[in-house]
């Protein structure tokens, strides 16, 4: 993790409030920030920008605190760029209002969005409840995936072949005795790997990365790991992330409720394996994560016998 909780929840300065003031501009008389919930390597605060005729605006203000500089500058404009592009294609995604990658105004990079109302929703335990909730939280992923190659930055990132990628997990895999069945198969796997046509990808995901209000999953956030890939490796790391703080049952209704949307994905086996060994390497991460959100009943040892519940369904 790059930055403690507390780095990432500090109370901004009034000097720096003020250049930010004047670096959105259009005639702005302050300027409030406070801190947002989540979050691993960035700082996130809601601003209420207030103008001439008192009139607030909210907005998102989002520092990249990465340990090394040159990423954390990377990976702002990367997400500026990105989410001008995709912004008019996709109507789940906020709207940069201001780029800082090279950290004139607060001394590190950020961006400024705007505010999509509502909040992460977890998902719930009706059985009526959670068919609604699916539903919502399958569509904006499905419309994502239809967008294409041709319709992004030329400065997009790619994804990796699926070997390579095979290669980096087993490098950092654990050899234990779950993790070692789950790292034979994706070998047998391997060969006969066809990946489905390139499309945008989020790459992380996961319910705290969605927004939602009044029942309505309204927005899309954290964009720092979009690439352009296969579309069944976003819905299995979705699917992984269901299964740790869910249940499994989720997990066939996601990917039951993206075929509709979609049309068949075919064999996800593959990405589902892939991010089994991703989880179980960065479990202590995701707790973190559900925790900052509000979901504190699922233990450590419950969410790694999840995680093998999940790559066993995949390993049938």
């Amino acid at each position: 993790m790059a930055t403690t909780t507390a780095e990432r929840r500090r109370e901004l300065r009034v000097s720096e409030l003020e250049r930010l003031r004047a670096g959105i501009g259009g005639r702005l008389v302050s300027v409030q920030a406070t801190p947002l919930l989540g979050g691993i390597d960035t700082a996130t605060y809601r601003l209420a920008a207030v103008g001439p005729d008192s009139k607030v605006t909210e907005l998102v203000l989002r520092c990249y605190r990465d340990s090394e500089r040159e990423r954390a500058v990377e990976r702002a404009r990367r997400d500026e760029a990105l989410l001008r592009a995709i912004s008019i294609r996709f109507p789940f995604v906020p709207r940069p209002v201001l780029g800082d990658p090279d950290g004139k105004l607060l001394g590190e990079p950020l961006i400024v969005l705007t505010w999509i109302p509502g909040s992460p929703s977890r998902p719930p335990r009706s059985m009526t409840a959670r068919s609604h909730w699916i539903d919502e939280f399958a569509r904006p992923l499905a419309t994502l995936h239809a967008v294409g190659a041709s319709d992004l930055p030329t400065g997009i990132r790619r994804d990796e072949p699926a070997g390579a990628v095979l290669a980096g997990v087993e490098q950092r895999a654990k050899d234990d005795p779950i993790s070692r069945p789950i790292l034979a198969a994706l070998h047998r796997l391997l060969p006969g790997m066809t990946l489905g046509p390139p499309s945008l990808l989020h790459h992380d995901y996961w319910w705290g990365n969605t927004v939602w209000e009044k029942g309505r999953l309204t927005g899309v956030v954290d964009w720092s790991s979009a690439r352009i890939g296969d579309p069944r490796k976003d819905l299995a790391l979705a699917r992984a992330d269901l299964a740790v703080s869910f249940d499994l049952a989720a997990t066939v209704e996601l990917a039951a409720r993206y075929e509709q949307i979609r049309g068949p994905v075919g064999d996800l086996r593959f990405w589902d394996l892939v991010w089994a060994v991703v989880a179980r390497q960065s479990i202590d991460q995701w707790l973190t994560g559900y925790r900052e959100l509000g979901l504190s009943s699922v233990s450590r040892g419950e969410a790694q016998a999840r995680i093998a519940a999940f790559a066993k369904q995949a390993l049938r």
